[in-house]
């Protein structure tokens, strides 16, 4: 285990043969980099105490050069994008805890964060993807830390995020950090301990049942 947090193993030689880095789950640390193809997906909805099962949400570096945050369960094409579309652009998270893109030439071509007036010598860094969807920078002081505290996120409306109340739901937010999720009128929660998961229709409409109902038509709009 490196001090970067790096997980390592090397063989008789020195070789390293496999590395964490390489197999990033939702969160980078300074000095890890998302190469073309990776992804970070968040944590199931609630359950980033106790159960690391994967969620709705993933940040892709995309063959394209396009940095893509999306709600992939729902073929969502991205509530937020860097459209830096290049040949091998990569993330980097530098270990000066700055995010940004660079090409294939190692030119910096999209800053994501920079002069963050936490320094690295002082607190530990992490980018992480949350539960709710939103990518979110946090710090937590090597000395007298009690706990992690965000500097930065994608966005400050955590509504942003597109299907954070799953479908017929709608999202309202009064404080710009909790999410209220209400479903549409004429229907219910799914479940309603976890208002993620979107609303269904209460009572269904048999529209084969009545021979007035069967006939329709298509309007293009």
């Amino acid at each position: 285990m490196q001090n970067d947090g790096n997980f390592v193993l090397r063989d008789g030689s020195s070789r390293i043969v496999w590395q964490s880095f390489d197999s990033p789950t939702n969160t980078l640390l300074p000095g890890q980099v998302l190469v073309q193809s990776q992804k970070l997906y968040s944590n199931a909805k609630g359950s980033s105490n106790s159960n690391y099962s994967t969620g709705d949400f993933m940040l892709e570096m995309q063959f394209d050069g396009n940095l893509v945050l999306s709600a992939y369960h729902f073929a969502d094409p991205g509530y937020w994008t860097t459209q830096t579309f290049a040949a091998n652009v990569r993330l980097v998270f530098h270990k000066s805890a700055s995010l940004y893109l660079v090409n294939g030439t190692e030119d910096e071509i999209y800053s994501i964060t920079k002069n963050l007036s936490s320094l690295v010598e002082d607190y530990y860094h992490r980018v992480t993807v949350e539960d709710g969807g939103n990518f979110q920078q946090y710090i937590y002081h090597k000395r007298n830390g009690s706990g992690w505290k965000r500097v930065w996120r994608v966005n400050d409306d955590p509504c942003f995020v597109n299907s954070v109340c799953g479908i017929y739901a709608m999202c309202t937010s009064p404080d710009n950090e909790t999410v209220s999720c209400s479903c549409l009128p004429g229907y219910l929660q799914v479940d309603p301990r976890d208002v993620s998961k979107g609303c269904y229709q209460e009572n269904m409409v048999n529209y084969c049942a009545d021979p007035s109902m069967r006939n329709f038509s298509t309007m293009v709009i």
